[in-house]
């Protein structure tokens, strides 16, 4: 049996303006992942991402590369509480 997880992550650098979003989108949807992504006021990228643990951990890789157009500093991710209403990977509106 696979273990749901769900985290909440915080991507620093050169990461608004650049397309981060829409690639976080593609690589959650991708990978059969459900969450959120937005640009948070301080500057970084911020969301939700949840799904088996090793599909997570490859999410995060990916997150750590970022686009080509983008120029990643640190990605913190800490776990939150999973949620059953959840059905695609978004991009909320900032």
């Amino acid at each position: 049996m696979t273990k749901v997880m769900r985290y909440r992550f915080r991507v620093t650098g050169t990461v608004q303006g650049v397309g981060f979003r829409y690639f976080t989108e593609k690589i959650g949807r991708d990978l059969g992942l459900t969450g959120w992504v937005e640009n948070s006021q301080d500057g970084s990228v911020v969301g939700e991402v949840q799904g088996e643990e090793s599909r997570l951990a490859h999410f995060t890789r990916l997150l750590q590369d970022g686009p080509i157009t983008a120029e990643v500093d640190a990605v913190v991710c800490t776990p939150c509480a999973a949620r059953t209403n959840e059905e695609s990977f978004q991009i909320h509106t900032s």
